[in-house]
C-alpha cells in the first residue's frame, strides 16, 4: 500500500461551489454569449452555441437562472418571446469570462477558430461563408461567429 507524503490539502468550498454552478458543458459559453455578446433570445443563443438541443439549452438556462446568474423575462406574447439577461451576480462573473477568453486566445491562437488541425489560411473570407442569422455563418459544418474571423470581411492570411 502506498503511503501519502506531504501536507493534507483541504477542499476549497468556494471553488467547489463555482464548479457546481458553471460546470456544465454549455454554461460558460451561454454566459459568454448572454453577458458579453449581448445575445438575449432563446433562438439566437441556440444559433450561437450550435450543436445543443432545445431541451438541453432549456435545462442549462433554467439551472443558470436557479443559481442566480441569469434572469428570464417572459413577455407573455404569442408566439412566445423570452429574453435572458445577466443578474448582478452574473455580471460579477464577466471579468472571469473575459479572462477565460483572453487566456484561450493566447493559448489556442495557433489552433485557429476551427480547432487543432484547421490552419487559419483554410478558412475562407467571411463574405463567402454560408450566411446564417444573427451574424453567424457555417464552414465545414461548424458554426462561426463574425468574431471567429478577425477581419470580419477579409481572408485569413
Amino acid at each position: 500500500m502506498a503511503v501519502r507524503q506531504g501536507a493534507l490539502v483541504t477542499r476549497c468550498p468556494y471553488v467547489s461551489k463555482v464548479q457546481a454552478v458553471v460546470g456544465g458543458r454549455w454554461k460558460i459559453e451561454l454566459l459568454y454569449y448572454i453577458g458579453i455578446k449581448g445575445v438575449r433570445r432563446f433562438g439566437a443563443i441556440k444559433r450561437c452555441v450550435g450543436g445543443i438541443s432545445d431541451s438541453t439549452l432549456s435545462k442549462q438556462l433554467r439551472e443558470l437562472e436557479r443559481d442566480g446568474l441569469i434572469s428570464r423575462h417572459d413577455f407573455g406574447e404569442v408566439p412566445p418571446r423570452v429574453e435572458y439577461r445577466l443578474t448582478p451576480r452574473g455580471e460579477g462573473f464577466v471579468p472571469v469570462l473575459e479572462a477565460l477568453r483572453e487566456w484561450g486566445e493566447r493559448e489556442f491562437a495557433e489552433d485557429g477558430p476551427l480547432g487543432v488541425g484547421a490552419p487559419h489560411w483554410r478558412v475562407p473570407c467571411w463574405s463567402v461563408l454560408r450566411r446564417g442569422t444573427m451574424g453567424t455563418a457555417s464552414f465545414a459544418g461548424r458554426r462561426l461567429l463574425r468574431s471567429d474571423v478577425p477581419c470580419g470581411a477579409g481572408c485569413f492570411t
